[in-house]
């Protein structure tokens, strides 16, 4: 079921990025969207952008921190701080 919907919203995206593509005109049409966007939608994407960029640095933090905290946890063990001054 997960793959059906996977290659469903690949589909949809192939589909929906042929069609944009006929209607572009070049990369400075492309940037500019024609000026057809007013500065709420820019502002909005943005803000989402900026958001997306945090999330995914906090979540890389987090996983780091998590990652080191396993690894001192694991040294702090008596068979394994042998092994850590080797390090």
């Amino acid at each position: 079921m997960l793959l059906a919907l996977v290659g469903l919203y690949l589909a949809i995206s192939v589909a929906v990025g042929l069609y944009a593509a006929t209607r572009v005109r070049g990369a400075a049409d492309f940037a500019v969207a024609r000026g057809r966007f007013g500065t709420s939608v820019v502002a909005a994407t943005v803000f989402a952008t900026c958001k997306f960029i945090l999330l995914t640095v906090a979540i890389v933090y987090i996983l780091a921190g998590l990652a080191m905290r396993l690894r001192k946890s694991s040294y702090s063990s008596a068979p394994c701080s042998a092994f850590a001054s080797l390090e």
